[in-house]
């Protein structure tokens, strides 16, 4: 997946769990060439759904609120949902 902003660009490859990052800095290389920095972010290989029942199990046991609460875990659910409908009508048009 890819995010690009007006001073930065996120590249996230979801099969090696890596988020990269590039920006641009104050250096310049050039008078109209700024320099670009990079950082590359190694995530955690953690099943997200099994994290947020620990979380959910743990805010019952402490009497907390979960990480992600019903709401949000409802809006989430209505995203996915709905790009899922997008990606299969875009499909099926081929």
């Amino acid at each position: 997946m890819r995010v690009f902003q007006l001073d930065n660009y996120f590249s996230c490859d979801f099969n090696d769990k890596t988020l990269t990052t590039y920006s641009k800095s104050k250096g310049k290389i050039k008078p109209h060439l700024p320099e670009i920095v990079s950082e590359k972010i190694t995530l955690e290989n953690t099943d997200a759904l099994q994290a947020e029942v620990h979380s959910f199990i743990e805010s019952i046991i402490k009497n907390t609120y979960p990480f992600v609460t019903a709401k949000e875990g409802r809006d989430a659910l209505e995203i996915a949902l709905e790009i899922t409908k997008k990606a299969e009508t875009r499909y099926n048009k081929f």
